[in-house]
């Protein structure tokens, strides 16, 4: 055998070096050039689209129907968020603890004042593995101290089983407080007496006053309460006023205003059970330790969805029927669909719902196309057994419309069920664990009717992340301004076919790391949280025009609290364009900035959701004191 060397290998030890050298910087290369050419987040999304065709929240009365409720008269939901951390996680936890999971803003909203009503079914867990050695007696501590843990009988991971694990937890142990009842429906059906009617009460009651309920899991109310948890309470109280709360720790009011006085029956259920008895949640949460979570900006999110599926359900199992209005409605309505919701094209072959696979290999090889939503009333199996009781919901962002983000998605009761007792999910718990959540929705027996709802103005990444799903901290009016901005003077179909990028104009530059605006390396911390807020006078110094407010006929709301001329011509004054900002035109646009109650428009929720990408323990901060902060025209700034 005779070896014949080629002419360009290389024979000494320094060429052979070089070679291999160029060879790695070669693969590693071709490496990164697939990883950027398959990264699916390369683009600046364009959430001025999204946040132009996303309908108003809270939704308004429909003028069509007498009777359809409003968000304020509809009853709360019960909510577990359960948030996923680890052993050494323990400065995070205390974060949350100490913001969103207890603060009167989080929970109560804009204007607290308002009463913490509506997150009083709202429960935060802790979600962790089992804690390493040296990390027992800590958490054991923590738990005695806080009530608050979950501790998971599985290794601490991420991708591989603990979100499987939680949501079966979930199932069998999650409770929250149980719902105040609701009037008792008469028994003749009306839709015609007037609202304020002392005899009969508005047909929508009738989504909430079923009969027993034999799937509802009902226990005793935790011994210890954990510090952020919400207090039932039997009768109405008295609001403390705000200095009730501590600032070091803010907690829940001994008491809270009910809107519905408890009484001895579950309105849901219809079961006479204990006043101390806890229930099964109607939303599961999955949410990550680095999204900063506005409670009742959730709540109410979920609460609206809650009706909208029973209101369709109903109507569909009647067929096409007068709704709550009197009004006949159609499966088909596209005013069925949620807010910031993708509805792919679907075939007939894609909304069968044939019998249960029988295998993880069967599911694998089902399609549905992702965000389908059909208006249908089936939850069986399709073998006559109704185990699948309530709606099925997916809600979150949606992602490239294939799955929920991870940093928070919510899983309707009916839909943790499913994840929890169906046996073949059991070999589809490893990979990135949000994709899985996915294909579980699509291998459900009856996929086509789990209703995925995305959120895409109102959820979005720190301003500093740096990544495409970040701007800055958003507020409604902010939001009005971009919507007016965006689809003034478009026709209709030009609005719907919005471009799907813009030019970067946020505050962040994507892809570039932060900086204060005007290149100034003296702003207090109040003004560096100011130049956070999108849109604000000082997010633009140096580098855009003042923003531009809508007619008084386009704002969010014609209150006096709603933006007005005269801050727009406070703004219109300001330097903000310059290139070359001084001093006072920093002290000019700090003292523009728009108050929580101009901010919200006078409403108390129908802001952002999720702020989310909070990796350090600073932004969180910033996050909170943005968010959470009211600093009532100080010059000190917000604060908590």
């Amino acid at each position: 055998m005779i070896i014949v060397r080629h002419p360009l290998f290389p024979t000494q030890i320094s060429s052979i070096l070089l070679a291999l050298l160029l060879f790695a910087l070669f693969a590693l290369a071709l490496t990164l050039l697939l990883m950027h050419i398959l990264n699916p987040d390369k683009y600046q999304l364009p959430w001025r689209s999204y946040c132009s065709l996303a309908p108003a929240f809270p939704p308004k009365p429909s003028s069509s129907s007498l009777h359809s409720p409003t968000l304020d008269q509809l009853p709360p939901t019960g909510i577990l968020v359960g948030v996923m951390s680890m052993d050494s996680a323990f400065e995070r936890r205390q974060l949350i603890r100490s913001t969103w999971a207890s603060h009167p803003r989080s929970r109560g909203g804009a204007s607290p004042e308002y009463g913490l009503n509506n997150t009083s079914r709202t429960v935060v867990r802790f979600i962790l593995g089992q804690p390493r050695k040296d990390w027992e007696r800590r958490i054991r501590l923590e738990q005695q101290a806080y009530n608050d843990l979950v501790i998971l009988p599985i290794k601490e991971n991420m991708n591989n089983g603990k979100t499987h694990a939680y949501f079966t937890w979930a199932h069998s142990h999650a409770l929250v407080p149980p719902p105040a009842p609701l009037p008792p429906v008469p028994e003749h059906d009306n839709y015609t007496v007037p609202l304020h009617s002392s005899g009969l009460v508005p047909p929508w009651y009738l989504l909430y006053a079923t009969e027993n309920d034999p799937h509802v899991r009902r226990g005793p109310a935790p011994a210890k309460l954990a510090p952020h948890d919400p207090v039932p309470v039997l009768q109405p109280t008295v609001q403390p006023p705000a200095s009730a709360f501590s600032s070091k720790f803010p907690r829940h009011l001994t008491s809270t205003p009910n809107l519905f006085p408890r009484g001895v029956h579950d309105h849901d259920h219809g079961a006479a059970v204990k006043s101390n008895d806890w229930v099964r949640p109607d939303f599961v949460i999955k949410a990550d330790d680095d999204s900063f979570v506005m409670l009742a900006e959730l709540e109410a999110r979920l609460r609206w969805e809650f009706y909208e599926a029973k209101r369709d359900a109903e109507s569909d199992k009647d067929g096409p029927k007068r709704n709550d209005g009197g009004h006949s409605t159609s499966t088909a309505d596209p005013s069925h669909t949620s807010r910031s919701q993708s509805v792919p094209e679907t075939t007939a072959e894609t909304s069968s719902t044939e019998a249960e696979p029988s295998s993880s290999l069967d599911i694998t090889k089902r399609e549905f196309p992702e965000g389908m939503v059909f208006d249908k009333r089936d939850w069986s199996d399709g073998k006559g057994k109704d185990h699948l009781a309530g709606p099925l919901i997916y809600w979150g962002y949606l992602v490239k419309s294939r799955f929920m983000a991870g940093e928070l998605y919510a899983l309707s009761s009916a839909l943790v069920e499913y994840v929890a007792t169906y046996p073949a999910l059991k070999s589809m718990t490893h990979g990135a664990e949000d994709k899985q959540v996915a294909a579980w929705m699509k291998a459900h027996p009856q996929a086509a009717n789990v209703r995925w709802r995305s959120e895409r103005c109102w959820v979005y990444d720190h301003p500093k992340a740096g990544t495409v799903y970040s701007h800055g901290f958003l507020f409604p009016s902010e939001a009005a301004r971009v919507k007016y901005q965006t689809t003034h003077g478009l026709t209709p179909t030009e609005i719907i076919h919005l471009p799907t990028s813009y030019l970067v104009d946020d505050p962040v530059m994507f892809g570039t790391r932060y900086a204060i605006p005007g290149g100034f390396t003296n702003f207090t911390i109040p003004m560096e949280v100011e130049a956070l807020v999108e849109g604000s006078a000082l997010s633009r110094l140096g580098t855009m025009p003042p923003a531009t407010v809508p007619p008084s006929s386009l704002r969010p709301d014609s209150s006096p609290t709603s933006p007005n001329a005269q801050s727009q011509s406070n703004q219109d004054s300001l330097l903000a364009s310059q290139k070359d900002p001084q001093w006072p035109d920093v002290v000019d646009a700090y003292a523009a900035r728009e108050n929580r109650k101009s901010r919200y428009a006078g409403k108390s929720v129908g802001g952002t959701v999720v702020v989310h990408y909070i990796k350090r323990n600073e932004w969180f901060l910033e996050a909170a004191l943005a968010l959470l902060g009211d600093d009532e025209g100080s010059q000190d700034g917000p604060a908590l």
